[in-house]
């Protein structure tokens, strides 16, 4: 995932680096609000593309799929048959 819009660059376990909105990871993820309020922007951080980077441990597969529940939802899971269409 990376969007040119994104506000924020996300690096996993220093190899996978993902360009998305805050916004919609806080709106969706008490823990991911939690971090990005705790985060104090510094220059040792850096940034990529004009945004703040942060740094997680988390598997890039599993963060991966974070961001496939969130962007892509129910068309997702409708897609792969993992829940009914309808309801």
């Amino acid at each position: 995932f990376w969007f040119s819009d994104g506000n924020v660059v996300i690096i996993v376990r220093d190899s996978l680096a993902f360009k998305v909105r805050r916004g919609v990871l806080v709106r969706h993820s008490v823990v991911l609000d939690k971090l990005f309020r705790a985060a104090t922007p510094s220059a040792d951080k850096g940034s990529w593309d004009g945004c703040p980077i942060v740094r997680l441990a988390d598997s890039p597969e599993d963060f991966e799929w974070l961001l496939v529940a969130l962007y892509d939802g129910s068309r997702w899971a409708v897609r792969t048959n993992i829940m009914p269409t309808h309801y």
